[in-house]
């Protein structure tokens, strides 16, 4: 229960002062108060008053037209389920929310399925350090690595984010399970086997990233919301299941061998299916004017 306060003081905050998209009120009609949120943010960001927003592409007709506009809404609203769908799921897009998807799932069994074993696998694992200085030591590198990733955006594309995350979590998780299934380690051995307890975690948060940013990036506006809500439902769901997968096979090493088999589909489907930034653009139109 006291778990749960933070999370709903932050909706409830955030319901009372955070403004509705202004691309979405435009596409649904509602230009007026389209062009009350972009003042707004004008405001805030000290642009020049004298500037003049013209969102309504009906405001220099006749206003006989008014009607027609103020009836879009309810013409839109009897038809948004298919139409939503169809923007979503239809033609190359399938490919690419089922890509989201899979890459959704892969990163939150990475990231919350070691959070949920490691623990449980560093107990049984002979190190020169013991198992609560890891989890320390693991804790706060996966801290200031998060604050590094979220530049990331700055010089990589949100495509290129998500590949190398697959890349970095194949090759840590498949170092760790060399270095955690050894006896005795050299000194060599024991840095990389502490080194790569944070791949894991790294892998996983550049990996939501790029795949929760695509979700939003490759699909029209009004059909966003069921994008981006069907990647965080194939990831919470994964990650919901993640210590059910990991009790489930007698050695832990099986259950880290699945996930660096999980991200090479994801690494492969992701350079297969997901678009580059020119192909995006020249696809993207097609998608807006359908929506």
């Amino acid at each position: 229960m006291i778990v749960a306060i933070p999370p709903c003081m932050i909706g409830i905050v955030a319901l009372a002062l955070l403004p509705e998209s202004p691309v979405f009120l435009a596409s649904v009609g509602q230009h007026e108060k389209a062009e009350a949120v972009l003042r707004q943010m004008r405001h805030l960001n000290f642009c020049d008053a004298r500037l003049q927003l013209t969102l309504d592409p009906r405001a220099g007709r006749a206003p006989e037209a008014s009607s027609k506009v103020s009836s879009k809404p309810k013409d839109m609203a009897k038809c948004v389920s298919m139409d939503v769908v169809s923007t979503t799921f239809g033609r190359h897009r399938t490919k690419w929310i089922m890509t989201l998807m899979v890459g959704a799932a892969t990163m939150n069994l990475v990231g919350l399925g070691h959070l949920y074993a490691f623990p449980r696998v560093v107990s049984t694992v002979h190190s020169a350090w013991r198992a609560g200085y890891q989890n320390l030591l693991q804790n706060v590198s996966s801290f200031f690595l998060g604050l590094g990733i979220v530049g990331m955006t700055r010089f990589m594309t949100c495509r290129m984010i998500v590949i190398v995350s697959c890349v970095v979590g194949m090759v840590g998780l498949a170092v760790f399970v060399q270095t955690g299934s050894m006896l005795e380690r050299s000194a060599f051995a024991e840095v990389l086997y502490l080194s790569s307890q944070n791949t894991p975690m790294v892998a996983s948060a550049m990996g939501i990233l790029g795949v929760y940013q695509l979700a939003v990036d490759l699909f029209p506006v009004r059909s966003r919301v069921i994008s981006a809500g069907v990647c965080i439902a194939a990831g919470r769901i994964t990650a919901i299941s993640a210590p059910f997968v990991f009790e489930s096979f007698a050695h832990w090493q099986h259950f880290y061998l699945l996930m660096v088999g999980l991200c090479l589909i994801t690494a492969g489907m992701s350079l297969s299916n997901l678009p580059n930034d020119n192909e995006a653009e020249d696809l993207l139109p097609l998608t807006r004017e359908k929506a």
